[in-house]
């Protein structure tokens, strides 16, 4: 007897290897799921310009790593007394505005790098809604705190959308001709505007998607969200705001989807990884004890086997730690 539907796991037509770089870019579950996957030390960016929700904003941020779009005055404003940029998350503001404009451009340098070489590229779309700022007519990333009013707040249609992610695909191609390209829709409930249009803004996320991989052979999609809301689909699942997946939902979302992407290699490496990220990450009372010097050097041993064992990873900041 079934209690539950389990959604099948996506086959895809190719693997990736524990060295094999990763991009991710969209909303905070993007950043949830690339937390997974760094302690397991898989080389993965996530969020380079901070959370975006919209696919119109995924899509100028990534024109903007690419050169496509440069950073105006327009797009800087002082509020709060910080300054911050529309197109970029409110951990790049800052009380200067030098200070502000010279975190971006090392920002993206850094991201640019690593999209350019990844094999993977994972966007997470949130919402189908978007927020246009009156004053310059632009659609905004972040409102930054600055009253509602002053935007205009629209929902996208299926057209839009798949018009902003066609781009998106076009852009990432000409970045990375051979980049693969995964959609999923993030499960986080968007509540404050009710019940139905949180399903009407998902489902035009959904039904975009679909229209973008029947047409290009380097897009799939992931299924996140289905499921959070079939497979997982109990309170006990969500966090306090009932909204949120918990770290438990998390983790077997992010299991699931290393089970469809990655290869046995990297399956056996990510475990022992993970292994030597636990034991880095213990609490000690006493760093001066005699077990606690047992237990680095026991670690700095298998740290030293494992990096022998897979040669392309680089654990020299781990064995710095046991130090």
């Amino acid at each position: 007897m079934k209690f539950r539907t389990e959604v099948e796991n996506p086959k895809y037509d190719f693997k990736l290897n524990y060295y094999d770089k990763i991009f991710t870019i969209g909303s905070c579950f993007a950043e949830n799921a690339a937390d997974y996957l760094l302690k397991r030390k898989i080389n993965i960016l996530a969020n380079p310009l901070g959370v975006l929700y919209n696919p119109i904003s995924i899509e100028n941020g990534i024109k903007l790593l690419a050169g496509k779009i440069q950073i105006s005055e327009d797009d800087l404003i002082y509020n709060q007394y910080e300054w911050h940029s529309f197109y970029h998350h409110s951990d790049f503001s800052s009380h200067e505005k030098d200070l502000l404009i010279e975190g971006i451009n090392k920002n993206k340098n850094e991201a640019i790098s690593h999209l350019s070489n990844s094999e993977l590229v994972v966007i997470t779309l949130g919402t189908s809604f978007i927020y246009k700022y009156f004053k310059t007519g632009k659609i905004v990333s972040n409102c930054h705190k600055i009253p509602q009013k002053e935007f205009e707040k629209k929902r996208l249609t299926i057209s839009e959308t798949v018009a902003s992610l066609k781009n998106i695909v076009e852009l990432l191609n000409e970045i990375n001709p051979k980049t693969k390209i995964i959609f999923t829709v993030s499960p986080v409930r968007h509540w404050k505007d009710g019940a139905e249009e949180n399903q009407r803004s998902k489902s035009i996320l959904i039904l975009s998607i679909d229209e973008i991989i029947k047409n290009k052979t380097n897009c799939f999609y992931y299924p996140s969200y289905e499921m959070m809301i079939d497979d997982l689909r109990d309170y006990r699942f969500y966090k306090d705001d009932l909204l949120h997946p918990t770290d438990f939902a998390v983790e077997y979302i992010s299991n699931k989807f290393v089970d469809s992407i990655f290869n046995d290699e990297a399956k056996v490496f990510m475990k022992e990884a993970f292994q030597i990220w636990t034991s880095l990450n213990h609490k000690v009372r006493n760093r001066e004890s005699t077990a606690y010097k047992k237990f680095t050097e026991s670690l700095k041993i298998r740290i030293e086997e494992i990096s022998k064992k897979f040669p392309k990873a680089n654990f020299d900041d781990e064995l710095y730690k046991t130090r």
